[in-house]
């Protein structure tokens, strides 16, 4: 069965992930030299992006890590833990 996943935006700066079965939240904060992206799950922060694009990209990582056995995902996609995704 394929995974339906949309975005849906919650204000210009707040997105968030639908399908993926665990809260998936992309935010951003500007912060200056710092400005980016916070991928969250579940709240907490599992990944900071310098655009909006890779952290697309990581917050769809992440949703197909939680929604597939990691015995099933090549060794590139597969983190040890959410602390270990970087875009």
């Amino acid at each position: 069965m394929a995974l339906h996943l949309t975005w849906s935006f919650k204000s210009p700066h707040r997105l968030a992930l639908d399908g993926a079965g665990r809260s998936i939240e992309l935010r951003y904060e500007a912060a200056g030299f710092d400005s980016g992206w916070l991928v969250l799950i579940d709240g907490q922060t599992a990944a900071r992006c310098p655009d909006l694009t890779s952290a697309q990209d990581s917050a769809l990582v992440l949703a197909a890590n939680s929604l597939t056995p990691a015995s099933l995902l090549p060794t590139s996609l597969a983190p040890t833990s959410l602390a270990d995704t970087v875009c």
